[in-house]
């Protein structure tokens, strides 16, 4: 498998989680090694995806973005698409047991 030099800065909620898990495809791991990553990070994409792109300091960050062909990538969202997201899934959503209820489960203007 050839090396790739990629430096990412992921901006959350726009994609991030994804590209996370994309990371481990990129690196090689099968469907199979990446569900058994996901099992044993179960909410944590931050953590599967430090299992193949682990946390490097500034300075090295800014030694591979200045290689030859290393490719940086930076996806970004419409800030209004993103605040739109961040309240669909942290006040919106139901995040308790499946049988919700206003009072317990939902994020309510107290």
């Amino acid at each position: 498998m050839q090396e790739v030099k990629l430096v990412w800065c992921p901006v959350y909620k726009a994609a991030s989680t994804n590209w996370m898990y994309n990371l481990l495809y990129l690196a090689g791991r099968s469907l199979e090694e990446v569900e058994a990553t996901k099992a044993r990070h179960p909410h944590q994409p931050n953590d599967a995806a430090r299992e193949v792109a682990p946390a490097v300091s500034y300075s090295r960050v800014l030694e591979v973005a200045g290689e030859q062909g290393a490719i940086g990538l930076l996806i970004v969202r419409h800030p209004f698409e993103r605040l739109v997201s961040a309240f669909r899934d942290k006040l919106e959503q139901c995040h308790g047991p499946t049988n919700c209820t206003l009072q317990n489960n939902w994020w309510a203007g107290v």
